[in-house]
């Protein structure tokens, strides 16, 4: 018997199967209570009713000859769930779960009806919705995998009341695969990930738990089809096309600025309209068409002359050309002139973006400093009074713009 001095953290189960009291009892449940990656809590098979000691024991060694008095008794009031406990925690997590719909009544069926649950208009509660719902969903994952673990809490709870728990825990894992292909979620479930997939294909009796996939580049349209047609309702399917538009405007937002500004905008006029009609049809038209024309690159503006053919020079003109036409001009002389001085920035930056610039300070104050006198020269030409802040944001944009390209 492995005790005395034995150290395993990543240690889950420990099978007890002789008599024990004191401090040999306290060492081998601290077998079990070691933090590792992946591991949320200790399991003990007790075949002998050891835990009636383990207060007798706790009171052995919380006097202060022990040593070991500095502690609240109530930080580990919970450490050791009985079975009654255990299915009493398992009941409340899952009416926790269900209480999250409120008074919400839908058929388990209607996929797009719980989905539709989800939808705001404002995305930041969207989203704040689908985080709550993950949450709730893990503490009622958590104790599931618990209880189909645990022999006298599997017993305690019932097989009826087991199977029912199981059916909802493979319901609400299909309505959260649902929800992450149409908003395109990553959510971090890797630390019972396996643990769920393998209690739900072994003692769910229905279909195998299907695999999310990753979700597809708006660029692959075939793959993207495919995908959309497993969503049901147009509004979910232009929500689906929303999501994937705004991760591709997202990584590219210093790569090409012109272009996520020209579809931010594009996307805001869309949803607004779509606010003021209610018509989910032309919402998703809407999206479809915005989809394609990110394919495409086709951003609905012209550039001056003189970068149209360079898409670094493009690339800084899209970082500068708003704010400055907000303060300077905006006719086509000026708009030859930011194009010079587009390209002007881009010389600069070139000039300087050496192996390993990205992380050279000297490097990064030069190319601030290259920046910001252009663009001063630039205002005083044109007799502009642009704010400092404004200025700053321009300069730290382009330098954004410097490192995605150089």
């Amino acid at each position: 018997m492995l005790l005395t001095g034995f150290d395993a953290p990543s240690l889950g189960v420990l099978y007890v199967d002789k008599p024990m009291k004191e401090h040999s009892l306290l060492q081998a449940i601290a077998r079990v209570n070691r933090i590792a990656a992946g591991k949320d809590f200790g399991l003990i098979v007790d075949y002998w009713g050891l835990f009636g000691n383990l207060n007798s024991a706790m009171e052995m060694y919380s006097d202060d000859q022990s040593g070991l008095s500095g502690y609240d008794p109530a930080d580990i009031a919970d450490s050791i769930a009985t079975a009654a406990e255990g299915q009493e925690k398992l009941k409340e997590a899952h009416k926790f779960l269900w209480d999250f719909f409120g008074d919400a009544s839908f058929d388990q069926n209607n996929s797009r009806a719980w989905v539709a649950f989800f939808e705001n208009e404002d995305p930041a509660e969207s989203e704040k919705l689908r985080k709550a719902f993950y949450e709730r969903l893990a503490a009622f994952s958590k104790m599931m995998t618990m209880a189909v673990g645990n022999y006298s809490l599997y017993q305690s709870v019932g097989f009826e009341q087991m199977q029912k728990y199981k059916a909802d825990l493979l319901f609400f894992q299909k309505l959260r695969s649902a929800l992450m292909m149409v908003y395109a979620e990553k959510v971090d479930f890797s630390k019972y990930e396996d643990g769920i997939r393998s209690l739900l294909n072994t003692f769910v009796t229905s279909e195998p738990v299907e695999i999310v996939v990753e979700p597809v580049a708006i660029h692959d349209k075939a793959a993207m089809d495919k995908q959309l047609e497993e969503v049901e309702g147009q509004k979910a399917k232009a929500a689906y096309i929303h999501t994937r538009i705004v991760s591709e405007l997202e990584s590219r937002r210093y790569e090409d600025p012109m272009l996520f500004k020209r579809f931010s905008e594009r996307i805001r006029e869309t949803i607004a309209e779509y606010r003021r009609s209610r018509d989910e049809n032309v919402y998703l038209a809407s999206m479809k068409q915005m989809a394609e024309d990110l394919r495409q690159g086709f951003t609905g503006h012209s550039y001056p002359t003189s970068i149209s053919n360079d898409s670094d020079a493009k690339a800084f003109y899209g970082v500068v050309s708003d704010t400055l036409k907000q303060y300077g001009q905006d006719n086509l002389e000026f708009d030859d002139a930011v194009g010079k001085l587009a390209l002007d920035m881009k010389q600069a930056v070139q000039s300087l973006a050496r192996v390993d610039w990205r992380t050279s300070t000297p490097i990064h104050k030069k190319m601030n400093q290259a920046v910001e006198d252009l663009l001063w020269d630039f205002c005083d030409e044109f007799g502009m009074d642009l704010p400092i802040d404004k200025m700053d944001i321009l300069i730290e944009n382009a330098i954004k713009t410097a490192m995605s390209r150089y």
